[in-house]
């Protein structure tokens, strides 16, 4: 199971666009990986957070994407011949259809056989714009993604939408309808297929994210100093590191976790190893800090259940 992230592409001559945590074969010539600051200057598209509704890839898929760590795009280079289209159409089903759960298909009344991850989500985007979220995941116990037959999930009495992907299903609204606001209390209740209710509460932060800083353009054979302000004395904190690359014959990216082991201090120093790919010419990284404040959950779901308020802020590092 692979997780989505923040963003999709809207206007231009973009033909498509997915996001995924992992690099397939496929997505070498003749499709290029593309940071979201190169798309847009290259394509005038506007990368857009994952509440917007757009068609994607060819326009064959009406789907929304949402943002966890790793944002990929591509753009066709020249002509992409038919059998590649068919081929890659063919990936995405095989795909699509082996992260819905075959629970979606059946009336459930055992939370054992879930485990729900909600979140209340705050985001700063690299171009300084913010979003916020209600969201829902369900998960079987091999982490594929569930929609409930004949049930719902909602905060604070307002129903989430169910939203699909290529990747599968989950809920969300954004505050058009739930107005966000810190050290708030918000209420989710899972309704299942029998009508039995199930209770999740998270409380945002006291003390939201209030800046990150990171340079606009970095030496890339030097660490890079980051800092950031608003810190919440119950959360933890990490960075999500994306770099983007390209070699003689390809291009693509590379993405992992970085912990950060005294989120209070407000500062930390990332080496170059973290965000360098060895052998590569690294043009671009980009850089989402994460603070997340646990809230509670009914016990009676299964495994790796969680709740909690979601704090990112993102920035995009021209490295030269």
């Amino acid at each position: 199971m692979y997780a989505l992230s923040s963003s999709i592409v809207k206007g231009g001559e973009l033909k498509g666009c997915i996001d995924r945590n992992s690099v397939l074969g496929f997505y070498n010539n003749p499709v290029a990986i593309v940071s979201p600051r190169t798309l847009e200057k290259n394509t005038g598209c506007t990368v857009l957070p994952s509440n917007e509704f757009q068609y994607i890839f060819l326009h064959a898929f009406d789907r929304a994407l949402d943002p966890t760590t790793t944002q990929i795009f591509f753009t066709t280079m020249g002509t992409i011949m038919k059998q590649y289209i068919q081929a890659f159409l063919v990936i995405i089903a095989l795909v699509f259809n082996s992260c819905e759960s075959p629970l979606s298909e059946q009336s459930l009344s055992d939370p054992k056989l879930i485990s729900p991850v909600v979140q209340v989500i705050k985001e700063v985007d690299y171009k300084g714009t913010t979003y916020y979220r209600y969201r829902c995941d369900l998960y079987d116990k091999y982490m594929r993604s569930v929609e409930l037959k004949d049930g719902r999930i909602s905060v604070n009495g307002e129903n989430l939408i169910v939203v699909k992907d290529l990747l599968g299903t989950y809920y969300m609204i954004d505050d058009a309808r739930v107005k966000y606001n810190p050290n708030t209390q918000y209420s989710f209740v899972i309704t299942l297929s029998d009508q039995s209710q199930y209770n999740a509460s998270v409380t945002t932060h006291k003390v939201n994210l209030a800046g990150f800083n990171a340079p606009a353009n970095h030496n890339k054979t030097q660490n890079m100093n980051l800092t950031w302000i608003g810190i919440d004395s119950n959360a933890t904190m990490h960075l999500t590191v994306t770099s983007y690359y390209k070699t003689d014959t390809s291009q693509g990216f590379k993405v992992h976790s970085v912990n950060i082991l005294d989120p209070k201090a407000g500062a930390m120093t990332l080496p170059t190893s973290e965000f360098i790919v060895e052998n590569t010419n690294t043009y671009e990284v980009i850089i989402t800090l994460h603070s997340e404040v646990d809230g509670t959950i009914d016990s009676r779901f299964y495994l790796n259940r969680r709740a909690f308020s979601h704090d990112m802020i993102t920035k995009s590092i021209i490295l030269q």
